[in-house]
């Protein structure tokens, strides 16, 4: 029993020699914090006046297109449709873009091909993200509506449809070729 007497009081006296032991001075931190409070804070700037937005309607929808190319001696047959052919196709606007849409057709290349369950599976490179992708016959790739309409081992053929400056729209094949990648 003494020595557990002892023990009881040996461990709150340890206790609070621990903690005398911990403090210290800190006369120069406080110091520090008086002169950060002493000093005045720097004015805040006023925020910017925000201008509100004014609506425009753009009344030019029936007028040609900035951005299809216009050859000059056709400038009166641009409103009149009739000169198309009911055979000229037409891209469909209506269709959901897929994402190799969004690239310029110079940027991608035909860097592989495959084989899956009997589907040919062509791989494009798109150079400005570095990013494969695979496609297939019917996918969508390209700014000019470029359906691909063929996939072999060392081509791919796209049928692309571009405005032919009259307000028409024509047809017309381009093929992405297979190519060596320098490592």
């Amino acid at each position: 029993m003494i020595t557990l007497f002892s023990s009881k009081k040996l461990v709150p006296l340890l206790g609070l020699l621990v903690l005398v032991g911990c403090e210290q001075k800190h006369d120069d931190l406080e110091q520090w914090v008086k002169e950060v409070e002493a000093k005045r804070p720097p004015p805040v700037k006023k925020l910017p006046e925000i201008v509100p937005y004014k609506g425009f309607d753009y009344a030019a929808m029936d007028k040609h297109s900035p951005f299809m190319k216009v050859v000059p001696e056709a400038i009166d047959t641009l409103v009149n449709l009739e000169d198309c052919a009911p055979d000229d196709p037409i891209p469909d606007v209506n269709r959901r873009k897929e994402p190799l849409e969004k690239v310029a057709i110079q940027t991608l290349s035909m860097v592989g091909s495959m084989e899956q369950r009997g589907e040919k599976t062509g791989i494009i490179l798109d150079a400005n993200t570095g990013i494969h992708h695979p496609v297939i016959k019917g996918q969508y790739l390209g700014l000019n509506h470029g359906k691909i309409v063929s996939l072999e081992e060392t081509e791919i053929k796209l049928s692309e449809i571009i405005p032919n400056g009259k307000g028409c729209w024509e047809s017309h094949i381009i093929s992405l070729d297979l190519v060596q990648i320098k490592n």
